[in-house]
């Protein structure tokens, strides 16, 4: 029996952030032991995003490290692990607009995404599964 997928759901629906900050009030996505891919999808409802990043713990005292930020999101061909699929870039997301990706990020102990946006309130919607 294999170890079942990490089902998860982040809100922020008050994002007001002029650098990237920790989406929902407990970020941290906690893992199982061994390689894990992250599927998800983001909703963004309010102002445009102007940076979206994923970070990964490596273990329980370790410190966060960004896994993939900024243009990355579009330019997913130089990062093989991440695949994006996207009405608009993750890192530039339009009001009302819905984007999504699948990222391989190891091993790690935990996972959390951070968003940014211009200088006005924002609501995104993060939803996912983690699977080994």
């Amino acid at each position: 029996m294999g170890i079942p997928d990490i089902v998860f759901s982040k809100v922020d629906a008050t994002l007001v952030e002029t650098s990237l900050t920790d989406i929902d009030a407990s970020p941290e996505i906690r893992l199982d032991s061994g390689s894990h891919n992250v599927t998800f999808s983001v909703v963004n409802t309010g102002q445009i995003l102007t940076d979206f990043a994923l970070l990964a713990k490596p273990h329980a005292d370790g410190a966060y490290v960004s896994v993939i930020t900024g243009t990355d999101w579009v330019t997913t061909d130089a990062n093989s692990s991440a695949k994006v699929w996207h009405d608009g870039a993750l890192n530039t997301l339009a009001s009302g607009a819905t984007a999504g990706a699948s990222v391989n990020v190891g091993a790690a102990y935990s996972i959390k995404f951070q968003a940014k946006v211009g200088s006005s309130t924002t609501s995104i919607v993060i939803k996912g599964t983690v699977s080994n």
